[in-house]
């Protein structure tokens, strides 16, 4: 009974992915990478929130319509108004899908994965404080709109929700919100 079982499981989810299962005769592969520049009008560790300015590289690969992402942001330190903030960095990874608007237009929303670092001052030791190092890792939402200038030039815009976890008692989350701006460049 439990082949019949498994049989029964293994048919189930062959019929469920079947329509992504269907390869094309040809298949169309992408290479790309791009420079972004942003606002974070989130960034919060534990209770404290501020915001900041972001940069950032990017590279895509995309195969027919599934699209895959490496990324990484820094955020300006010197445009936090947080006395505390001193450096943060974000390293992601996303799987998703890119949807065809018209010739000019792609919608790419991935699911994305990832850890952020940051460097805090806590304002308590010497006169400039006790540097304090933490990470977490981060899970969330990437939706990026994408306008192609030329078949090798686009202007991407970046819409991203990142939700961190702690690992430890003594770390806090890290939640980020940002939106940005970027050229990306098709190879």
């Amino acid at each position: 009974m439990k082949t019949t079982s498994n049989k029964s499981s293994f048919l189930i989810l062959i019929l469920i992915f079947l329509p992504f299962l269907n390869v094309k005769a040809q298949t169309a592969t992408h290479l790309s990478i791009g420079l972004k520049t942003g606002y974070a009008p989130l960034l919060q560790y534990g209770d404290d929130q501020t915001n900041g300015l972001t940069y950032g590289i990017f590279g895509d690969l995309q195969v027919n319509r599934i699209i895959g992402r490496l990324s990484y942001t820094g955020v300006a330190a010197s445009t936090v108004p947080n006395q505390h903030f001193r450096s943060g960095n974000i390293f992601h990874g996303g799987v998703g899908y890119s949807f065809t608007i018209n010739d000019k237009v792609d919608l790419p929303v991935l699911i994305s994965g990832g850890a952020a670092l940051i460097t805090y001052n806590n304002g308590y030791g010497s006169w400039s404080g006790n540097k304090i190092w933490d990470a977490n890792p981060q899970v969330g939402l990437l939706v990026a709109p994408c306008y192609k200038v030329t078949e090798k030039i686009a202007v991407q815009l970046n819409l991203r929700y990142l939700k961190g976890f702690t690992v430890d008692n003594r770390s806090e989350e890290i939640n980020v919100g940002d939106v940005s701006i970027g050229l990306r460049f098709t190879l």
